[in-house]
């Protein structure tokens, strides 16, 4: 057996034995504190009993050219694998640990353990500043009259080769309409020296901008891997929209010199028009490992009616990263006393020679900027959807391909005209 595919089952198994040994959905950890999982362990309780749920199929298209997966059965694959195996040796090696520290919850390990293939999407060197349209599209053939199917989403494993350059986004096409889904997904980014890649990821959405149709998702859990080497950039945006419970976990280490990770991301989460609860969350790990590397994370939360969010998010840097600045920040505005959010930043620095800093705030809307709109003739709701729009603007203006377009500005004014 070629060593490639060694790796690869090494990863698997290595996968199932997180399942195994970590605590199930639903039982609070120290990776998701106080998390509301009991949607997708009831799922996932029902799929092992009943046929009700139903795992749906998957296929990635990167500029309309369906990829073709990496079967694990194959006697030689990529040595891809091998180097993304590699990395992560090398990080495990140098991360910083504490007590109680669990690196992924259970859900996270389901994708790789059951996923029956990686999907590599090479980046090369000569394809400098190509743009990248990556669509994922979930099949309902496979899952009719199923109410909820699951799916288990191949790996997507990225590659970007020394000095290349690339703008990535990611759509999410969802199947039959009128259906829910769950879906479980892991992505993995590998930048090599000198790389740069723009990538705005929008699976986690629940508009038609996004690349959404009318099937919804009822849950969804996606995992996040990247390796910067030296010099390396990654700027991420990304939104996670409104499910019953939609988690988003990233785990980035900054493994060359000089290399920068920009993350952006927006969550949205409740429903006016329920009275159900609602769970969106982020966890974000940045480890710094080498000299003069750079990181930024910005995320901003809107909770509505019932809804309930929380944020972790985590810079890491050991000894032997001097000239390191790591900054993180998250703002949340709760449109409604029902909901809540939970704000955990955290800073782990042994480094001497680092800068640090990291941020929480928690507002409603400004009363004194709705009684100024409201008294010039908006009405209470559009002032609402001004001061949104305001607060997630500012934020949207920083991602990958950001085009401002203020809809909301728009509508207003034809509104008034009308009149």
């Amino acid at each position: 057996m070629a060593a490639d595919t060694l790796q690869v089952n090494n990863i698997q198994k290595e996968a199932l034995r997180q399942i195994a040994s970590l605590p199930a959905p639903g039982v609070p950890d120290e990776a998701w504190r106080r998390v509301p999982l009991e949607p997708i362990s009831a799922l996932l309780r029902k799929q092992n009993v009943a046929s009700q749920i139903k795992s749906g199929r998957v296929d990635i298209y990167a500029n309309n050219t369906l990829l073709s997966p990496l079967d694990i059965s194959a006697t030689e694959v990529s040595s891809v694998v091998q180097r993304w195996g590699d990395l992560e040796a090398l990080r495990q090696e140098n991360r910083l640990e504490r007590p109680n520290d669990i690196e992924q919850n259970q859900l996270f390990a389901y994708p790789l353990a059951y996923a029956q293939s990686i999907y590599h999407l090479q980046i090369a060197a000569e394809d400098s500043s190509e743009t990248i349209q990556i669509d994922i599209r979930l099949s309902s053939d496979e899952t009719a009259g199923v109410a909820t199917p699951i799916y288990y989403f191949p790996v997507l494993l990225i590659h970007a080769e020394k000095n290349s350059s690339a703008s990535i986004q990611i759509k999410l096409h969802l199947g039959q309409e009128n259906q829910t889904a769950v879906m479980l997904s892991r992505t993995v980014l590998i930048l090599e020296d000198g790389a740069s890649v723009d990538y705005m990821d929008a699976v986690a959405a629940t508009n038609t901008t996004a690349g959404v149709n009318s099937q919804s998702l009822a849950a969804g859990y996606q995992l996040e891997q990247a390796y910067l080497g030296r010099d390396a950039k990654l700027r991420i945006g990304r939104e996670i929209g409104s499910f019953e419970t939609g988690m988003h976990d990233g785990r980035y280490a900054l493994q060359g010199r000089g290399a920068r990770l920009e993350e952006y991301t927006l969550m949205q989460s409740g429903d006016t028009d329920s009275s159900d609860r609602s769970f969106c969350g982020q966890k974000s790990v940045v480890e710094q490992y080498a000299p003069h590397t750079m990181s930024n994370v910005e995320t901003r939360s809107i909770l509505d009616a019932a809804a309930h969010g929380m944020f972790v998010g985590t810079i890491k840097i050991p000894t032997g990263a001097p000239g390191s600045t790591g900054h993180e920040q998250h703002r949340s505005l709760l449109l409604s006393p029902q909901s809540r959010i939970e704000s955990l930043p955290e800073l782990e620095i042994v480094e001497n020679e680092a800068s640090c800093s990291h941020g929480s705030t928690v507002t409603e809307l400004d009363p004194e900027s709705r009684y100024y709109l409201e008294s010039r003739g908006i009405s209470r709701e559009d002032t609402r959807v001004l001061l949104t729009a305001a607060f997630t603007d500012q934020l949207r203006s920083r991602m990958p391909g950001a085009q401002f377009e203020l809809d909301e500005l728009e509508y207003v004014e034809k509104e008034s005209s009308s009149e």
